[in-house]
């Protein structure tokens, strides 16, 4: 005696309209799966506006005349600066900061700034700290832009500027498993926007 024969009558007629079924979805599926096209495993052509650079990069601040170590960052929004003091002063009712940022090499990029606006940082664990918003013109990788900052104290973090995806979006792609491809794109040349 087989196994369809051992089943009660009732159990064996719902055996066979499963069975029934899983017969029927195969045989769409399988037409569908036959004339599918192909996945394209490469990837997508880049704009000819956009270059790719590492997520550790050189950034040259206003004139171009300092460099500073900086790390692109997919994960932020916005770009940041070490400017772990300032005092914003009052001029034609306005309010500017002074920016003071020394780097590695002992050179200093010196630039007096009106403040764009105020945004409240608010992190678990922490009170919520107000941070000033400025506009900086900065080349990362031969790309050049003006592109808000938000002053902030890294003195814990390895990196004095943090490149955020505003300044990103259209102009850079960032290969995560790589570092300084842009060399010196930006130093002493007017580069492009």
């Amino acid at each position: 005696m087989n196994l369809w024969q051992s089943m009660p009558r009732l159990a064996l007629r719902g055996v066979r309209n499963r069975i029934c079924w899983l017969a029927l979805g195969a045989s769409l599926i399988a037409p569908a799966a036959v004339g599918a096209k192909e996945v394209n495993t490469e990837a997508p052509a880049i704009k000819q506006a956009q270059v790719v650079a590492g997520y550790l990069e050189k950034a040259w601040l206003g004139d171009r005349s300092v460099v500073f170590e900086a790390k692109l960052d997919t994960g932020a929004n916005s770009s940041s600066i070490h400017v772990p003091d300032f005092k914003p002063v009052k001029r034609d009712g306005q309010e500017w900061i002074t920016i003071d940022m020394t780097n590695k090499a002992g050179e200093s990029f010196v630039q007096e700034v009106p403040v764009k606006r105020y945004v409240t940082i608010r992190r678990a664990g922490t009170a919520k700290v107000e941070r000033p918003i400025v506009v900086l013109r900065m080349c990362v990788a031969g790309k050049t832009a003006e592109s808000e900052f938000t002053l902030a104290d890294r003195t814990g973090q390895s990196f004095q500027v943090l490149v955020g995806r505003k300044f990103l979006k259209g102009r850079i792609l960032v290969d995560s498993g790589e570092s300084y491809t842009g060399k010196d794109s930006c130093a002493g040349t007017e580069a492009k926007s």
